[in-house]
């Protein structure tokens, strides 16, 4: 009886984040966040999807904040789009897309994250856009994607699937299964999209600005001595930017308890980026909050705290020069 109760409450669970429709974000929103999250991992220096991969995508999906519900039964929901390439090699405007999925085993808890989806062919993509519902992992194969510029992406044995999978959740980017998830249209956003028109037109540049983007150099940019990297000063500037905006639509509890650390000459501490890092993750965990968790401001500064706490690790990691000979 337990496990049926469970069970019950955990399909429940799934059933509400795809009717969830007073929380679901507006096609603009859509396209901002996964713009946003384009730049967030093209950005990466090390962590990032590899270039043979990018140069060879026919398609690509961006799902911003997937929400991940268990209750011993899980799923997964989120709203994205997906741009393809035409005949000429050039990105088309993107089409508006759900995913969601859900599996079976001991589970429980709230996770959001981000999805990236790398297309390898046409077939089936173009499947999708006439309107047939896509299963990842039976309709294409799919497998969790390489990452590093460096990674062997080019060669056969190393690509052979037809769609590779990747998630950014804690300001990690990584390969992820996805096997079973399915995608479809997202036909009330996409003709929204469509109505917009010119409105929407520096919304899709900056989406295939983000796309064609060349990865950032992986060139250490640390010197012995030299204060904070270039980098970790960029970073805080574009985490005081994020959460600039993010702040001015939150009430004051909320700016409280999101604000973040105070940039300084030498960065602040890992500690103090740490513990506020927890506290974003702990609100974008609660599916309570997606009406907040699914805004670009949110997804941006949380995203942005992460890189903050990888780039000042880093730099406090830097290792010494050799000593001075004897006398």
């Amino acid at each position: 009886m337990r496990m049926f109760r469970h069970c019950f409450v955990g399909m429940l669970l799934v059933a509400g984040m795809a009717q969830a429709g007073l929380a679901a974000p507006t096609p603009q929103q859509t396209l901002q966040a996964a713009a946003q999250v384009l730049e967030d991992t093209r950005a990466l220096r090390v962590q990032s999807i590899p270039d043979a991969l990018m140069a060879d995508a026919q398609a690509v999906a961006v799902i911003p904040g997937v929400v991940k519900v268990g209750v011993i039964v899980g799923g997964r929901h989120g709203r994205g789009i997906v741009v393809v390439r035409d005949k000429d090699g050039a990105w088309t405007a993107p089409t508006f897309i759900e995913l969601t999925g859900g599996s079976l085993g001991w589970q429980i808890g709230v996770q959001s994250s981000d999805v990236v989806l790398v297309f390898k062919n046409r077939q089936g993509v173009e499947n999708l856009l006439t309107g047939s519902k896509f299963t990842l992992g039976a309709d294409a194969a799919v497998a969790a994607g390489p990452v590093g510029r460096q990674a062997s992406a080019a060669t056969d044995e190393q690509l052979k699937a037809e769609v590779y999978s990747y998630s950014r959740s804690r300001g990690l980017f990584a390969g992820v299964a996805l096997d079973g998830s399915v995608l479809s249209i997202d036909s009330a956003a996409t003709a929204a999209f469509q109505q917009a028109g010119d409105a929407a037109t520096a919304d899709v540049a900056r989406l295939i600005a983000a796309l064609d983007k060349p990865p950032a150099t992986e060139k250490s940019e640390v010197a012995f001595s030299s204060g904070p990297t270039v980098a970790l000063r960029e970073t805080q500037e574009q985490l005081r930017a994020a959460h600039k905006k993010l702040d001015g639509r939150l009430p004051a509890e909320w700016r409280d308890y999101l604000a973040i650390p105070v940039a300084s000459e030498n960065g602040p501490s890992a500690d103090v980026v740490e513990t506020v890092l927890k506290r974003y993750d702990k609100v974008a965990a609660d599916a309570r909050y997606e009406a907040l968790i699914s805004t670009p401001d949110f997804q941006s500064t949380h995203t942005l705290l992460g890189r903050l706490l990888t780039e000042v690790q880093e730099a406090n990691a830097v290792a010494l020069p050799p000593p001075p000979p004897k006398d």
